[in-house]
């Protein structure tokens, strides 16, 4: 009996003398793989919070109203569209809701696929401006924020990134707390160490004050990215709890073949719109119903409308109460993330997660390269002794999908350095 609880706690100090130090190689060499993304990320997120303003600044989006002047019907608008850009087809329609907003046209090439944004004034058919939808700068922010710039590569290492924040979050606790030396007052910044540096201390206190924070931010992005968002859709269409369709083609059959009619479909729009604005979408299917959508800030406003395109007859229409269980609480997660579920406060919270994430991605860079580590000799390159350390990081790494490649990656370069070592000492000897 006394051989085995001997085992048993030399097992259970093995895991504890290393698993602190894997758990400072992990968060240290997360931080230094991913600072530059998570500072882009970050600065990205912060700038397309404010993408309606940055399009206002940037393009001539907004008219001078005129007392008594009237606007031109949209069929008329289109009519002058497609005169300026006889070679694009239009793919959907923003109507101006007020006295000062442009009609927004966005159309496509049929033989490139390139994609045009065009500001309309609604009041004389001029083009205000018109940019390639690539081009528009809060698209530009939004690719670099989602994708780098990279397409769905650049997708994935945004998951990536996001999965190791999760990671460092977990470990930047757990070392925080071993550094306060296992005291709540320490933890929470009521005291203070004697020999803790300024940086390491605001490092250590705004990691511990905003992780459950940044934790929540980088889960509500979770449902745009490729792997892990594919998961959360097909998990939703197997339990019944998708979103009415909303997007791509619509489900449901056009009541006839006659021409598209903007007029009536517009007509039809501002009815159930009236502050909001809302886009007509042409259906990418001929037969097929468009679709009439808008993104208000909150989600209990939104609304999804299947219409007939010759006569403007509704053929389905979605409003909130429409929305299963599971869907409404990853929309509510998507208008957070976005800073629009709680107005000013919600954009100006994620404007401050964002600096947060800035400023600890820095200042764990310096503090890094301060304390001049060793990366190379790192115990993270080391095979590790307890067994239960391994079982955790598959755990860890089996929950992340994206991460696979890095853990691979990881036991590579151990498994390599185990041979160098053990060439290493047979020359030796």
């Amino acid at each position: 009996m006394e051989t085995l609880n001997s085992k048993e706690s030399e097992f259970l100090t093995r895991f504890k003398r290393e698993g602190w130090k894997y758990l400072w190689a992990w968060h240290r060499m997360s931080g230094l793989i991913i600072f530059p993304l998570v500072f882009i990320i970050a600065l990205s997120g912060a700038l397309y919070l404010f993408h309606r303003e940055i399009d206002d600044f940037f393009y001539n989006t907004k008219v001078i109203a005129i007392e008594g002047q009237t606007n031109l019907d949209d069929q008329s608008l289109l009519d002058l569209v497609k005169k300026d850009f006889p070679e694009y087809q239009w793919i959907d329609y923003t109507p101006p809701i007020d006295g000062v907003s442009c009609a927004i046209f966005q159309l496509k090439h049929p033989r490139t696929s390139e994609k045009l944004l065009v500001w309309v004034n609604p009041y004389n058919g001029r083009i205000q401006d018109y940019h390639s939808d690539s081009a528009v700068m809060s698209q530009m922010i939004k690719s670099l924020h989602g994708k780098l710039f990279w397409g769905s590569q650049g997708e994935k290492i945004v998951e990536a990134v996001a999965c190791m924040i999760l990671i460092m979050i977990c470990s930047g606790l757990c070392i925080a707390w071993k550094k306060a030396d296992y005291s709540a007052w320490v933890f929470l910044g009521f005291k203070t160490k004697n020999n803790e540096k300024s940086l390491a201390l605001a490092h250590r206190l705004l990691g511990t004050y905003s992780s459950c924070f940044i934790g929540l931010f980088v889960i509500t992005g979770l449902p745009w990215t490729s792997v892990i968002g594919k998961t959360i859709k097909d998990f939703q269409k197997q339990v019944q709890q998708s979103s009415p369709p909303a997007f791509g083609p619509s489900p449901y059959l056009a009541l006839s073949d006659n021409l598209s009619q903007i007029n009536l479909m517009v007509g039809t729009l501002k009815t159930h719109f009236k502050t909001d604005p809302a886009t007509i979408c042409v259906s990418p299917q001929a037969g097929k119903a468009y679709v009439i959508r808008n993104r208000p800030p909150h989600p209990k406003d939104r609304q999804i409308i299947h219409i007939d395109p010759s006569t403007g007859t509704i053929i389905k229409h979605f409003t909130w109460k429409d929305f299963p269980m599971l869907a409404k609480w990853v929309t509510y997660g998507i208008s957070l993330h976005e800073g629009t579920l709680f107005g000013a406060i919600n954009l100006w919270f994620n404007f401050g997660i964002c600096l947060a994430l800035i400023f600890l991605s820095i200042s764990g860079m310096i503090l890094k390269f301060r304390n001049k580590t060793n990366f190379s000799n790192t115990s993270l390159f080391r095979i590790p002794k307890s067994y239960l350390i391994i079982l955790i990081e598959l755990l860890i790494f089996a929950t992340f999908p994206t991460l696979h490649f890095v853990y691979l990656g990881l036991w590579f370069i151990r498994i390599g350095k185990w041979f160098w070592t053990k060439k290493m000492r047979s020359i030796s000897l």
